[in-house]
C-alpha cells in the first residue's frame, strides 16, 4: 500500500503566516498614521507661509499708499499701541487672541480681514539714517527725526517667538 503525502498546510504554518501578516499590517498602519500627521503639519506650514505672504503684500500696499503723504502727517498719524498699528490712510492692523486682522478706521466688525493666525505682536522700527530704532506711541511724542529715505521695519512675532521682518522705504513726494 502506498502512503500518500498529506496535502495542504499544518495549523502551525497557518498561524505563523497570520502572525507575519498581522505584524506587517500593524507596521503599515503606523506608517500611514505618521504620514497623515506629516501631511497635516505640512499643510499648516504652507497655510502659515501663505498668510505671511499676504501680510507682507498688504503691508507693502499700505506703506505705498502712505508714501505720498508728508512726513509731518506720517509722524502725526502713524502710530503703534499695545495691539494695533494705525496708518494715516485709516487702515488699522491689530492683533488679539493670536489673530492678525486688517480693517479700515470707520468699518464695522464684519469688514475685518483675518490675515494670519498665531501672531503674538507686530513691532515697528524707524530708519534713523544708520540704524533702525523702535517706533512706539511714546516715540511719536518725542522729537523723532524722519530721515531720507523714510523707512520702516516691521517685525512680526508668532507663536514660539518665531520672527520674520520686512523693511519698507517710502518714496519721496515729487515736487
Amino acid at each position: 500500500m502506498k502512503r500518500s503525502k498529506p496535502e495542504g498546510m499544518t495549523l502551525i504554518e497557518v498561524m505563523i503566516g497570520l502572525l507575519i501578516l498581522s505584524i506587517i499590517s500593524i507596521m503599515s498602519m503606523k506608517v500611514l498614521s505618521n504620514l497623515d500627521f506629516s501631511v497635516r503639519k505640512i499643510h499648516e506650514f504652507v497655510e502659515n507661509q501663505r498668510g505671511l505672504t499676504g501680510t507682507w503684500r498688504m503691508l507693502e500696499k499700505d506703506f505705498f499708499d502712505n508714501s505720498f503723504i508728508s512726513k509731518y502727517l506720517i509722524k502725526k498719524h502713524l502710530y503703534i499701541d499695545k495691539n494695533s498699528i494705525y496708518f494715516p490712510s485709516g487702515v488699522i492692523w491689530s492683533w488679539s487672541d493670536g489673530v492678525l486682522t486688517r480693517k479700515f478706521k470707520n468699518s464695522n466688525k464684519n469688514q475685518e480681514l483675518q490675515i494670519l493666525k498665531g501672531v503674538i505682536r507686530l513691532e515697528l522700527e524707524l530708519w534713523q539714517g544708520d540704524k533702525f530704532t523702535p517706533y512706539s506711541l511714546e516715540a511719536t511724542k518725542k522729537k523723532f527725526i524722519f530721515k531720507n529715505p523714510l523707512g520702516f521695519k516691521v517685525i512680526l512675532v508668532q507663536e514660539r517667538e518665531v520672527t520674520s521682518n520686512k523693511i519698507f522705504f517710502l518714496k519721496e513726494k515729487e515736487k
